[in-house]
This record gives structure tokens, C-alpha cells and sequence, in this order.
């Protein structure tokens, strides 16, 4: 077998950051930004309960530009709370479009969020103004974080989400069970949390995986957290899911990223319908 050496990407320069961070700002400013959707079902039946909101940049020189590659610039810059809130009105308003047609009564709009969003004083506000003139309901929103990014911001995080749940919002905990700690969810007001794909497939599982998952799907129910299973693909990893008791799950064999057209286009067909017979 070849045993050739496989040359390691060179790190970003620092002039190459500035120039993707101009790019970035111009798209932000004339419309260069969208957003696909991700479905979240229940697992029983396929039933969507939600959505999570992806922020995507095609750029006319550089093709599809990573959330990976741009997101760490933008928020090293301080911009993303400024995306933040575009991502906020942007998927608020089209999930109003849903709602009018009959399509998103008691489902979640997901939006991940950074240190610097969650710490945004005008997060909360924003949010708000953008959810009562929709006509959805503050419980309808989810914020996603990372216990990563929850540890960086150490008081002032704790602080935030306090008062994102006290407006009514929902909080996440995503990539929940690597390299994370129980007493996370004890610490900030989470109602949900997002168990990591790495422990439920492939030969990236830990030793005893299933027995792990239960007992952290015991905790999580005892706090009242409801566990999402991330990352589902096949029929064996639903099946998994279905066995370990989880009650909601995302991933590819439920559905991959898409427009929100084309994922209201097939909600309305009765796509989920036919997941659940």
C-alpha cells in the first residue's frame, strides 16, 4: 500500500483572512448570504418537530465558501453578531410564511449561535421584536451553543442564557457526550441537547457506547431535557436510535439541507407524511 505522505493545508494568513472578511461583508450587506434548512423528527413515526436554520455563502470567485472556513473570521472580526441577526429575521420571516400556510404550528426554528451572538445585548430584543411580528410564539425559537463556547464566555454566558430563557426562548446544548461535562446541564437552562454522532456510529464509539447513551439519556430526562440523536444517515443508526429510546432524532435519513422552498414544497406534499407510514 502507498505510504505517501499526504501534505498538511497551510493555515490561513492573516491578509488572506482580511480578504475573505471584506468578501464577507459585502455579501452580508448585498444579499450574498443564505440560509438551507435541516429537518429535526421524531423518531417513532418521522413526524418533523423542527428545523434547524445553516447559513451558506456562495461566492461568485471562490464557489461555496465553508461555514468552517468564514464563520471563525467573522466572529475574530466581531461580525457575527451583525450575521446573527440576519440569520434571525431572515429564517423568522420565512418560517411566517409556514405558519400562514398551515406548516409550522408547534414545530422549532434552530439557530446556532456563537460566544459573540449569545453575548450580543441586542440578541434578546432582536429576537423578540422578530418572533411577536411573525406571530410565532417565543418557545417556537431554539439557540444552539456548544459547551465550548458556553466555558469561553464563563459568567457573562451564564448570564445570557438566563436571560434568552427568561424571554421565553428555548437553549440547546449541541454536540453534546465528547469531551463534555455532565455539569454543563446543570449550569445553564438547556431544554434540549444534541447527543454527538461520534457515539452512536462507526469505530469512532466508545467502549460500552449503548450503555452510555442510556445513562446519559436517564439524566437528560431527569433534568427534563429532551435528547436529540445528530447525525443519523442509515437504517442502522435508526434503529439505534429507536433502541436506545431517543425520541428525536436528525440526520441524513431523515433529510439533508435544503432551500426552505423546497423543504415547504415537500412538507406540504406530505413528504413526512410518507417517512411515518
Amino acid at each position: 500500500m502507498p505510504t505517501e505522505k499526504t501534505a498538511v493545508p497551510a493555515s490561513p494568513t492573516s491578509d488572506q483572512n482580511d480578504e475573505l472578511l471584506t468578501e464577507l461583508r459585502e455579501a452580508l450587506a448585498n444579499g450574498g448570504l443564505t440560509l438551507c434548512y435541516q429537518p429535526l423528527v421524531r423518531s417513532a413515526d418521522g413526524e418533523l418537530v423542527g428545523i434547524e436554520a445553516l447559513l451558506r455563502w456562495n461566492n461568485s470567485s471562490r464557489g461555496d465558501v465553508s461555514p468552517r472556513r468564514f464563520i471563525p473570521v467573522a466572529e475574530s472580526a466581531g461580525l457575527m453578531p451583525e450575521i446573527g441577526r440576519w440569520v434571525i429575521a431572515t429564517a423568522i420571516r420565512e418560517m411566517a410564511e409556514w405558519q400562514r400556510l398551515g406548516l409550522f404550528h408547534d414545530r422549532t426554528l434552530h439557530i446556532n449561535l456563537t460566544l459573540r451572538e449569545l453575548l450580543d445585548p441586542q440578541l434578546v430584543p432582536v429576537a423578540t421584536q422578530h418572533v411577536l411580528e411573525a406571530g410565532l410564539q417565543p418557545e417556537q425559537l431554539c439557540f444552539e451553543l456548544t459547551e465550548r463556547e458556553l466555558d469561553a464566555g464563563a459568567e457573562p454566558a451564564e448570564e445570557a442564557t438566563e436571560r434568552i430563557a427568561a424571554a421565553g426562548f428555548r437553549l440547546v446544548l449541541d454536540d453534546f457526550g465528547v469531551d463534555s461535562s455532565v455539569e454543563i446541564l446543570t449550569r445553564h437552562p438547556f431544554q434540549f441537547a444534541k447527543i454527538d454522532h461520534a457515539l452512536l456510529a462507526g469505530e469512532s464509539r466508545p467502549r460500552h457506547w449503548a450503555r452510555l447513551l442510556r445513562g446519559i439519556g436517564g439524566l437528560a430526562r431527569s433534568l427534563g431535557i429532551v435528547l436529540i440523536v445528530e447525525g443519523v444517515e442509515g437504517e442502522k443508526e435508526m434503529g439505534h436510535v429507536a433502541a436506545l429510546g431517543f425520541t428525536h432524532a436528525q440526520g441524513y435519513a431523515f433529510g439533508r439541507p435544503d432551500t426552505g422552498s423546497n423543504l415547504r414544497q415537500g412538507l406540504g406534499a406530505g413528504a413526512w407524511a410518507e417517512t411515518r407510514r
